[in-house]
């Protein structure tokens, strides 16, 4: 299938979308952007169900400001899973680099 030509978009850090760039599963979550650990939440169920890229509504100044503390517990969420001893090789399939930032696959847009 050929490809419909786009504008190249950068989201986050280091995401690259549109143009050339390898397509990125994307989604966006449906809970109130003032519940921090409700968004948590469901980022996480989305970046484990192959999510790349999460995008988060703010309706107005409030949710807006809280956007800075759901970066802040992503991080705090992250940091946490990483110091976690991981399963053995043979327990989990590889996992291919994906489109992100410091925080991880998945969290682009939020650092």
């Amino acid at each position: 299938m050929k490809r419909r030509k786009t504008t190249v978009t950068h989201v986050g850090t280091s995401t690259f979308i549109g143009g050339d760039y390898d397509i990125v599963v994307q989604s966006m979550t449906t809970t109130n952007t003032n519940d921090t650990e409700a968004c948590v939440a469901q980022i996480r169920r989305i970046v484990k169900a192959g999510g790349q890229m999460v995008r988060l509504t703010t309706q107005g100044v409030r949710e807006a400001e809280n956007m800075k503390n759901i970066s802040i517990r992503l991080k705090e969420v992250m940091a946490a899973s990483s110091a976690a001893p991981s399963p053995s090789p043979a327990a989990s399939p590889s996992r291919d680099a994906s489109p992100g930032d410091a925080a991880g696959p998945g969290y682009a847009g939020l650092a």
